[in-house]
């Protein structure tokens, strides 16, 4: 027996939606993994940070939190996974996700050193020339994750020098 034209479309809908949870699930992963990456990155440029809270994919307001032996937040951070390229920059929404992010890190309280983490060397210089935030946003420092990975390394490499 032959397919319905709505038997065939509905057939596709169903796999476009899983494609789609597919890669929103991937899109969380990737920003689980950044975000590893930069507290890794925040130990080594700030070691007298105790311990580094990661909120998670997904999760609103701050994804990093560096809380000192007294329990004080020094270290905040917003992880972006928005890539760009060498030719194409950030996009109207990114933009305007970005300059929030800039601005939520910004307006947090305290006496802390406040990071936007990006993923790429591209995304980074997108990000200064197109929100320029050492002039919009002074108090916020501007990293590459993925070019500051330098490889760490291990006890037993240690072991064997």
């Amino acid at each position: 027996m032959t397919k319905s034209r709505i038997d065939i479309y509905t057939d596709e809908l169903r796999f476009l939606i899983a494609l789609k949870q597919s890669v929103s699930i991937l899109n969380n992963r990737i920003h689980d993994k950044l975000s590893l990456i930069a507290i890794e990155k925040l130990k080594g440029l700030h070691p007298e940070i105790e311990k580094f809270d990661y909120r998670g994919a997904g999760a609103g307001g701050i994804d990093i939190i560096g809380l000192a032996s007294d329990g004080t937040k020094k270290v905040i951070a917003e992880v972006k996974t928005t890539h760009t390229s060498e030719t194409v920059g950030l996009r109207g929404p990114q933009k305007r996700a970005i300059e929030n992010d800039l601005k939520r890190l910004t307006d947090e309280p305290g006496d802390v050193k406040r990071y936007l983490i990006v993923i790429s060397e591209q995304t980074k210089n997108a990000v200064e020339k197109q929100i320029k935030p050492g002039e919009r946003f002074p108090l916020v420092t501007v990293i590459d994750a993925i070019g500051l990975v330098e490889r760490v390394p291990l006890e037993a490499d240690e072991e064997d020098d």
